[in-house]
C-alpha cells in the first residue's frame, strides 16, 4: 500500500514549479490531489501532469472568496482533507533583516 493511498490533499499554488512537483509526488503515493493556481491553462496542464489523481481549481490564494470557494469545492467531494501544502506566493529578494510587511503583501494585482 502506498503512503497516501485513499488520502485527500490540497496544494495551494500547485499548478507549476515546486508546488506541482510536490502535488505529483503526493499523487504518486496514492492521494487525490487538488491543486490551485490563478491561470486556468497552468492549472489544466498541472492536472494533466499529475495524472488520474489530480484535480484543479482556478483560484487566487490572496483572495479570501477564492479560498472559501476552494474549501467548499473540496468539501463537496470529500468529507476530509488529510494534507495541506501552502505553496502560493511571490518572491522579492531581501535578507531577513530587510524584510518588511510590504514584502509579504501581494501587490501584483
Amino acid at each position: 500500500m502506498k503512503k497516501m493511498e485513499g488520502k485527500v490533499a490540497l496544494v495551494v499554488g500547485g499548478a507549476r514549479g515546486i508546488g506541482l512537483a510536490v502535488a505529483a509526488r503526493i499523487a504518486a503515493e496514492g492521494a487525490t490531489v487538488f491543486i490551485t493556481g490563478r491561470d486556468r491553462k497552468q492549472v489544466e496542464e498541472g492536472v494533466a501532469a499529475i495524472g488520474p489523481g489530480g484535480r484543479g481549481i482556478v483560484a487566487d490564494a490572496s483572495v479570501r472568496e477564492d479560498i472559501d470557494r476552494v474549501m467548499r469545492e473540496v468539501g463537496s467531494q470529500f468529507t476530509r482533507l488529510d494534507a495541506l501544502v501552502l505553496n502560493a506566493g511571490l518572491s522579492e529578494p531581501a535578507s531577513l533583516a530587510e524584510v518588511t510587511e510590504e514584502h509579504l503583501t501581494d501587490t501584483s494585482r
